[in-house]
């Protein structure tokens, strides 16, 4: 039995979905008869680059799908068993020829897979075949998929080729990884990129298949499959032909389930239960999904997907009517941790050990990190910061009497540091102010707005303050705020900053 990516793999350009652009270049330079001796196709994996090198190599050699050239022409490949086209079309996929590429016996079309033919031998063997003239076609085509494989000796040897093809020769070389093909071959090649298939794309990609194969499918469960094939129609093929072994109507629960592919509900729950800072909730969701036997690591790279859908709806690059809660500045921190996490996932003894580890330490600092909209904080936290030892002094050109100094200069920048990754814009407001003593119990500070002074007495933000004070310098450190005499300012550019800050904090 023929797996479905196999056997609904597109026979021709027009078939094609996805890469509309790629197929109009090559139609529009093959109709003109313009051919290259070389080819480049770069793009993910499952994207059609091999497939497209195979309808190519249809097009050239293809009995019915083309027009004839004059004799004179004719004449200029004398090494050709078949006439010479002046332009090319889409292949018939009747003629002998178009059969024997679709199943791979067409002796004037080899393809390599540089990942097994890598070295210079391999390469070599490849100069001297390339010589000799087509057995049947008019054009050898030679595919070499992972192409960034060949080793630099070998990519030496194909340079020679492809500086002096033959004139009956086309080159077509697919990578995954553009970076590692040496610039002097990929500048001698036409180059194509292929993208990722959008979402869309592979549901109508499925839609044809399951037509044909008259698979009984819901639409929910497409978006399914859609969503975990990556943007690659052979994995969306080879997850729906997965999906389809058992028989009977598929529905989106039953393919979550079977493919590991994470319910919707458990994303939209775990991603709630971090909102709220409900860290035994989130654990308990964690030990639930592993227990139903889904896979951990596939709930993490749905939550990234996820995640970058609220960033898309956050900044209005994505319409829709869904309201994420979460701010711009969480789904950042959001999206980092989860990165690390599923890194660490791979090497981990316990799979989601760094996922419950991410759940404890986001409910933990997440009210010192969340930039609020919020309500004004509980009157318990007002009365703590008033407890705190904080000092409203005007100071008017008058000296203050020296405390028994401890050298804090190499310890400021530590505090500086430790508060940044929870706000940024608090940290650029203590550096506006004057480290005036330290004694080893209260730290005083002048402040010079009372704008200034009010934003870092803010509770949310005296108490982020406080607690890396004690981290940074030891437990039982006491903040004093000073504010001093209204200083004047040379230009505008701090007081701007103060504004930003503000707005930063505050909105």
């Amino acid at each position: 039995m023929v797996v479905l990516y196999r056997k609904y793999r597109p026979q021709k350009l027009s078939d094609l979905v996805g890469q509309e652009h790629i197929c109009e270049m090559l139609l529009n330079s093959f109709k003109t008869g313009k051919i290259s001796h070389a080819y480049l196709f770069v793009g993910p994996r499952g994207t059609g680059k091999t497939t497209t090198a195979r309808i190519l190599a249809k097009m050239l050699n293809c009995d019915m799908g083309s027009e004839k050239l004059d004799v004179r022409d004719e004449k200029s490949r004398p090494t050709s068993n078949l006439s010479s086209p002046t332009s090319f079309s889409e292949p018939c996929n009747k003629c002998d020829a178009c059969i024997a590429i679709t199943d791979g016996s067409y002796l004037d079309v080899l393809e390599i897979d540089a990942a097994s033919n890598r070295g210079i031998d391999d390469i070599r063997d490849l100069r001297e075949k390339i010589k000799l003239a087509p057995a049947f076609g008019r054009y050898k085509v030679y595919i070499i998929d992972e192409v960034h494989m060949l080793t630099g000796e070998a990519f030496n040897a194909l340079l020679k080729t492809l500086e002096e093809p033959p004139e009956h020769t086309v080159f077509i070389l697919c990578t995954t990884d553009p970076k590692k093909v040496p610039e002097t071959i990929s500048s001698r090649c036409q180059k194509f990129e292929f993208k990722k298939a959008s979402r869309e794309d592979i549901v109508t990609y499925l839609k044809r298949i399951i037509k044909e194969e008259k698979i009984d499918i819901d639409d929910m469960a497409l978006q399914v499959i859609a969503q975990r094939s990556e943007g690659a129609f052979r994995n969306a093929a080879s997850l729906l032909d997965q999906a389809a072994s058992g028989g009977g109507k598929l529905t989106a629960e039953q393919i979550a389930k079977n493919l590991s592919v994470s319910d919707d509900l458990f994303l939209e729950k775990y991603l709630t239960f971090l909102y709220d800072k409900n860290v035994k909730e989130g654990l308990l969701l964690i030990k639930k999904y592993v227990e139903t036997g889904l896979d951990i690591n596939a709930f993490v790279r749905d939550l990234l997907l996820t995640i970058e859908k609220y960033l898309l709806i956050k900044m209005e690059v994505v319409k829709e009517e869904k309201k994420v809660e979460f701010s711009l500045g969480d789904l950042k921190k959001l999206a980092s941790m989860l990165s690390l996490a599923e890194n660490e996932m791979k090497f981990s003894f316990v799979p989601e050990l760094p996922l419950e580890l991410l759940t404890i330490e986001w409910c933990e600092v997440i009210d010192k990190t969340r930039e609020s909209n919020e309500p004004a904080e509980p009157k318990s936290e007002e009365v703590a910061v008033e407890r705190a030892s904080v000092v409203e002094e005007k100071i008017e050109n008058k000296t203050v009497e020296p405390k028994e100094q401890v050298d804090i200069k190499g310890k400021w920048p530590d505090v500086l540091k430790s508060i940044k990754p929870y706000n940024h814009s608090l940290e650029m407001l203590l550096r506006k102010c004057h480290v005036e003593s330290f004694d080893g119990e209260t730290l005083s500070l002048i402040v010079y707005y009372k704008l200034h002074k009010d934003l870092l007495m803010h509770p949310k933000n005296f108490k982020v303050i406080q607690e890396c004070l004690q981290t940074a310098l030891g437990n039982g450190i006491k903040l004093e705020l000073k504010l001093a005499e209204r200083k004047q300012i040379a230009d505008a550019d701090e007081s701007e900053d103060l504004i930003e800050a503000a707005q930063e904090i505050f909105k």
